[in-house]
């Protein structure tokens, strides 16, 4: 039997055996390898996108409804203009609809106006009664000048039989339904008498 000892290098020392000796030992994978990190970096995504929106959720639960705002308004225009005695007895009706940009798209039907009266007159007024002639006051705008004019566009033609039916857009400044419900509707006729009139009410 060999004595181990007597092989062993006499300039070598334990240490260096045992170092070669770990150094021969053969190397296996590591079962257990770190993790990547990008599970944490997904929670940190994740998580707060998850809480956001649950709490949007909520929100939106419990938020008052938005009050649905009427856009058309309506005005039957059978009445006589207070004090009127004349003839002509106007009947019809005005649909105004208050478009997005602000502008008021005025549309008419009427009957028994006077015959072939060319740019005649038909405006809201300030006013909000139609039994005082006092208190229906001039037209109804806040912008620098007055659009309620045969320049503006706010006319009516009607033709032989006293019919007139059509429409015009006009901005004056009060471009909500809410500014305008309420308000008195005037019909002219071509010398600019006052004929009839309506009060604006909200479409059902």
């Amino acid at each position: 039997m060999t004595d181990y000892k007597q092989n062993q290098d006499p300039n070598s020392s334990s240490d260096d055996v045992e170092v070669e000796d770990q150094h021969s030992m053969p190397s296996y994978p590591d079962e257990n390898p770190p993790r990547p990190k990008n599970k944490s970096l997904w929670m940190v995504i994740i998580v707060p996108m998850f809480v956001l929106v649950i709490g949007m959720i909520v929100a939106a639960k419990f938020m008052p409804q938005a009050e649905v705002k009427t856009k058309k308004a309506v005005a039957s225009m059978n009445e006589r203009y207070p004090g009127y005695t004349g003839d002509i007895s106007p009947s019809g009706t005005v649909i105004t609809t208050f478009l997005p940009q602000g502008n008021i798209q005025f549309a008419y039907d009427l009957q028994g106006l006077e015959p072939n009266c060319v740019d005649c007159g038909i405006h809201i007024h300030e006013g909000t009664t139609c039994d005082d002639a006092e208190e229906v006051g001039g037209h109804y705008y806040s912008v620098g000048e007055d659009p309620w004019t045969s320049m503006g566009g706010a006319v009516y033609n009607s033709d032989a039989n006293g019919e007139a039916a059509g429409s015009f857009t006009l901005k004056s400044g009060y471009d909500t339904c809410k500014e305008n419900l309420g308000h008195a509707v005037v019909a002219h006729s071509q010398n600019g008498t006052r004929l009839s009139c309506g009060i604006l009410t909200a479409e059902s």
